[in-house]
């Protein structure tokens, strides 16, 4: 793997052979690979923000199924996420609103990815414009918590920073459970729910 490594730049693409190996590690692997020559580098702002979406999307903790040993670092994720969509998109996109790719499901693994094609129109407005108590069918809510204006997913130990889709929403601190969106800026929380309006 480290001498592929050397030739990233000649190759475009490169195939595993005859290994034991599960998709998952060899993905982690890969991305371990890619982020260590980064940071030694110093080049973290240089790397294309999908490819820390694709991080985001293959890495992203699920409760369901056993965790990887050394899972990437999502909290660092974030921060290299912004960096380069400031660097690369930031000037060509200004204010647009950045619409989520993707959205967490109910499903295991990639199969609890939901492409926003996939959502109905009534869904994608529940999401967007609904009341925070309405619930849409196919997608997870995601509990986290609400510190100094900042909506933050703990997962393995890692305090994972999540842009609010609708800033007024996040008024107070506390509890409150969302459903999780992917842009190219990094993962959105949609619809938010302070959990004591539940009860």
């Amino acid at each position: 793997m480290q001498v592929l490594w050397h030739f990233r730049k000649d190759l475009r693409c490169a195939r595993v052979i005859d290994s034991d190996l599960d998709t998952k590690e060899l993905s982690k692997q890969v991305v371990d690979l890619f982020l260590l020559s980064n940071e030694e580098q110093g080049q973290v702002t240089e790397t294309v923000g999908e490819f820390y979406l694709l991080i985001f999307l293959l890495f992203w903790p699920d409760e369901a199924q056993p965790a990887i040993a050394n899972p990437p670092n999502l909290e660092k994720c974030v921060q290299y996420m912004s960096q380069s969509y400031e660097t690369t998109y930031q000037k060509y996109l200004r204010c647009r609103y950045l619409v989520p790719l993707f959205f967490l499901g109910k499903g295991k693994g990639v199969q609890r990815l939901i492409h926003t094609s996939k959502l109905h129109q009534i869904d994608w407005e529940l999401l967007t414009e609904g009341d925070e108590n309405a619930e849409v069918e196919c997608l997870q809510r995601v509990n986290g918590n609400v510190e100094d204006n900042n909506v933050l997913v703990v997962r393995d130990g890692q305090q994972i920073q999540v842009t609010p889709h609708n800033w007024v929403t996040v008024n107070k601190q506390g509890q409150v459970s969302f459903y999780l969106g992917f842009n190219i800026k990094g993962p959105v929380a949609c619809n938010i729910r302070y959990e004591e309006n539940c009860k």
